[in-house]
């Protein structure tokens, strides 16, 4: 039985979650790519974007008024796939090689504010570095982006819609 040290098994389970094939948009390598290089989430938003633009300009060449609901679902829609790129590039971010203890205190911190409304771990970086190595440290946050973009994407397109009413802006 081949033995492998906790640092190169660290670093195989990123490089296999690398190795995936990625959503071009939320880059997730948890999700099963659909089509045209994008997981089922994310083809649907555009899918019900272009139908809604499509309904906007059918509305516009008949002459007939647009619905304010109409223009809204559009601007949520929106938001909601920059919402989903925006994602992507944080968990670019969290793959890359060169994760802090810095970076894990950051996402352990959300984590704990998320789920009992504290901040648990707050100045912990450096006893955190003291303890995790670096691909351990990667495997962390590979792991911690797994649980936040699971509770984001269950709350995406609610998000969106809020943005949208309120005026935020899209990428």
């Amino acid at each position: 039985m081949t033995s492998y040290s906790r640092e190169a098994l660290a670093t195989r389970f990123v490089d296999s979650t690398l190795a995936r094939d990625r959503c071009e948009w939320c880059r997730s390598p948890w999700r099963n790519l659909y089509r045209g290089r994008l997981c089922r989430s994310c083809y649907d938003k555009r899918t019900r974007l272009k139908q809604a633009e499509r309904f906007i300009s059918k509305l516009g060449s008949d002459g007939e008024p647009i619905p304010q609901l109409a223009h809204l679902e559009v601007r949520a829609l929106r938001h909601a796939i920059a919402n989903c790129k925006r994602s992507g590039k944080v968990l670019d971010g969290v793959l890359a090689p060169g994760s802090s203890a810095l970076d894990l205190e950051h996402d352990l911190d959300w984590l704990s504010r998320r789920i009992c409304h504290k901040k648990l771990f707050y100045g912990l970086a450096t006893q955190l570095g003291w303890i995790f190595g670096p691909e351990h440290i990667r495997f962390l946050r590979c792991l911690i982006r797994k649980m936040i973009d699971t509770d984001t994407s269950r709350r995406r397109m609610e998000r969106a819609r809020s943005d949208a009413i309120l005026g935020g802006a899209t990428e």
